[in-house]
Formats: C-alpha cells, structure tokens, sequence
C-alpha cells in the first residue's frame, strides 16, 4: 500500500532551507572557534589535528553544503525562467 505524500506550501519549505541554513553556518562557526581557541597552553589546533577531530563534520558540512547550493542554483534558475515568461507569476 502506498502512502501519500504530503506537500508542504511554499513558505514551509523556504523556513525550512532557512533554518537549513542557519544550523549549516552554526556548525562551521563553532567548528571554526574550535580551530582557532587557544587551550591551557595557549596553542590552537594545526590543519592535520583539526581534520583529524572533525572528519566526519567536514564530510556533513561539505555533502548538505554542495546538496543546499545545487537546490538555491536549481530554484534561482526556476525563478528567472518564470520571471521572463511571458504571462508567469515570478512567486
């Protein structure tokens, strides 16, 4: 038996990549703190201790990074296809 699925309007699915997006940039943010704080002895990590921590968060940020920038380059060229139709609602 197959199950509907349900649409969702418009304005969720823009809250939505929004929130996306936020949770995105708040993640490299405290990824980038962690890189640049100086501990008890005043170091911060170097490039290979810092890939080495967060390997699998670089492959997060980079896989929904890449998949969040083809959907905004697929929605920006649906956008300006329906702006310069003839008769289109551009929203």
């Amino acid at each position: 038996m197959l199950v509907p699925i349900r649409k969702q309007p418009a304005s969720d699915v823009v809250v939505d990549a929004i929130k996306f997006s936020l949770l995105l940039a708040g993640l490299v943010g405290l990824m980038y703190y962690a890189w640049n704080f100086g501990g008890p002895s005043g170091q911060t990590m170097n490039l290979g201790v810092f890939i080495a921590f967060f390997f699998r968060e670089l492959i997060l940020v980079m896989f929904f990074g890449s998949v969040f920038a083809v959907c905004c380059l697929v929605w920006l060229i649906r956008f300006v296809r329906n702006l310069f139709h003839r008769g289109g609602n551009a929203l």
